[in-house]
């Protein structure tokens, strides 16, 4: 997934807007990553503050599907994006280098599997609930 300027550029400001609000976030050294649907992507709890606008919840989104990307190949425009958002954000989990991490790869598509045969199996279940008679 290639990253365009507009969109380091929007990222970036974005990130700026909430600059405090991304900073009073702290790592959980406990936490382990899950698979985030609508990013297609791998999310660890401390990574995303609650407080945030339906903007920033996109630039969020759209960080997290980048760097799940990034996994799988190299992306040397994300590289370039996460030195510039530690400078603005550095206390962010999100930016923490580990995950960052290839390895990473295999996490993610085991949670993306479990999460789409989960979702699989609920889908059944309800067209089954349906289709009986009261």
């Amino acid at each position: 997934m290639p990253v365009t300027a507009a969109q380091i550029d929007l990222v970036l400001r974005t990130v700026e807007n909430d600059q405090l609000l991304f900073n009073s976030l702290s790592a959980g050294e406990a936490t382990s990553p899950f698979y985030h649907l609508q990013a297609d992507a791998l999310c660890w709890e401390d990574e995303v503050p609650h407080d945030l606008s339906y903007q920033s919840q996109r630039v969020v989104m759209f960080l997290l599907a980048v760097r799940s990307q990034s996994y799988l190949d190299s992306a040397p425009e994300m590289a370039e994006l996460v030195q510039q958002l530690r400078q603005i954000a550095p206390a962010w989990p999100f930016l923490r280098p580990d995950r960052f991490d290839k390895q990473w790869q295999a996490t993610l598509a085991a949670l993306r599997d479990a999460a789409f045969k989960n979702l699989e199996r609920e889908l059944q279940q309800r067209k089954r609930g349906r289709s009986q008679p009261e």
